[in-house]
């Protein structure tokens, strides 16, 4: 079951640092249903340093199933898919033209044989979560940044994702589990 990939290559486009990244998360945001979330690099920006990490090139958001990204914005382009042989998605990017910002949403799936387990897949390998840590989405408030739905174990989440979460990395990436 390997994904099918349109790709692009994120390590060649720009950083977010001196750019309207909120304008973008809030414009495409307003396209978005019901159970998405703030995920990877945005949710710990917010959640950590209280703001988008400087050196990060994405906006990442998260869903549970096939959000209907139609909904976005005609100034969001898609530039990435990864499906597998069902046409399944386990992630869409969109690059958001006037401002070259990437939108980047990952696709969680209830897993075929683990009983309240999701998962999504990349080139990268397999990711999991546990069914109560994404199915329970709170709004947190970020003061200045707004309220934005997050995990309601926002601590647990990124410690899934980056270890010791804590502690800035400079230009790191997150390790997919294979």
């Amino acid at each position: 079951m390997s994904p099918r990939i349109h790709s692009f290559d994120p390590w060649k486009f720009e950083k977010l640092d001196g750019k309207d990244a909120m304008s973008v998360l809030k414009e495409a945001s307003g396209g978005l249903k019901n159970g998405w979330w703030l995920s990877a690099g945005t949710l710990l920006g917010f959640y950590r340093d209280g703001g988008f990490i400087p050196h990060d090139t994405d906006i990442d958001v998260a869903v549970i199933g096939r959000q209907d990204m139609s909904y976005l914005p005609e100034t969001y382009r898609p530039i990435r898919v990864v499906t597998d042989k069902d046409g399944r998605r386990y992630q869409s990017a969109y690059i958001h033209d006037p401002t070259n910002i990437i939108f980047d949403c990952l696709h969680y799936w209830p897993h075929p044989e683990k009983e309240g387990v999701f998962y999504t897949e990349s080139e990268k390998g397999f990711l999991y979560r546990d069914k109560n840590m994404i199915e329970n989405i709170v709004m947190h408030d970020f003061g200045e940044l707004g309220e934005w739905p997050v995990p309601r174990e926002t601590e647990k989440y990124l410690e899934i994702w980056y270890g010791t979460w804590q502690i800035p990395v400079e230009k790191s990436k997150t390790k997919w589990e294979r």
